[in-house]
């Protein structure tokens, strides 16, 4: 049996949430919501993948939810 190596690196490559990659700290609301397909949890601060109606893989409580860097103000 002879194997071939793999020339896709990319393709083994696990991809990595961008919102997972915020530093949060002063202005986080707007480092979050500036990425797309995140948004802020202010209940915990924390800047999860979601929608415009709330995170996607947890829950927040009501009113904490920011997705639009709009809202962050």
């Amino acid at each position: 049996m002879t194997t071939t190596p793999v020339r896709n690196v990319a393709a083994c490559v696990t991809a990595v949430d961008p919102c997972s990659l915020v530093m949060l700290g002063t202005g986080q609301c707007l480092a979050c919501t500036a990425i797309p397909g995140c948004g802020l949890c202010r209940e915990g601060n924390r800047c999860l993948r979601g929608t415009a109606p709330g995170p996607m893989r947890t829950t927040c409580a009501a009113g904490s939810w920011v997705f639009s860097p709009l809202a962050c103000f």
